[in-house]
């Protein structure tokens, strides 16, 4: 098996059997992951239509950050959303098909969600605010202002951090999808 199928299967036996040998789990998450452990793994519902994809999208940042490839987690992460901003934009926003840059998609995508939550009324404004902060974290990232551009490593925090809310935010815009 290639490496992402082989860490993908170590995952899910580990996932399995920590409940029943918490100690030789630690112990063997310590063998197969070094000092790290592997990232837990996102179960999206299957009934949105492209929840598979961002499912596939997240396991693969995963095997990433398990590898210690945080630049290529940043690009995956990078690639999810912009697939998530697009396909939001084409069913909610046509008008604004033209645009390309992950920024501006992240900003309409928010603008949108944020004036459907207020339709609703009040809700919690920091969660939609995170789709721009977290954007910008990566379009910096991948685009030049950190390491990773430099063909160093991007930090492990940012990779993981970027993770979680890629899934976070995937979530949310499935959720409108």
């Amino acid at each position: 098996m290639d490496d992402s199928i082989r860490l993908e299967v170590f995952r899910t036996f580990i996932d399995i059997i920590a409940p029943h040998f918490p100690t030789e789990t630690d112990e063997l998450k310590s063998y197969l992951f070094g000092s790290g452990n592997p990232v837990p793994q996102a179960v999206i519902p299957q009934d949105n239509w492209n929840s598979e994809k961002l499912n596939t999208l997240i396991r693969k940042i995963d095997n990433a950050i398990d590898q210690h490839n945080y630049n290529y987690s940043m690009t995956l992460s990078y690639t999810c959303l912009e697939g998530l901003y697009k396909a939001y934009v084409h069913k909610h926003l046509p008008k604004s098909s033209q645009l390309s840059e992950l920024i501006p998609l992240s900003k309409a995508v928010r603008d949108d969600i944020t004036a459907k939550l207020n339709a609703i009324g009040p809700f919690p404004q920091n969660m939609v605010t995170s789709i721009s902060t977290l954007t910008s974290a990566i379009g910096n990232s991948r685009n030049g202002f950190s390491d990773s551009h430099f063909d160093n490593d991007s930090n492990k925090w940012l990779a993981s951090y970027s993770r979680d809310l890629v899934n976070s935010i995937g979530r949310l815009i499935l959720h409108f999808l």
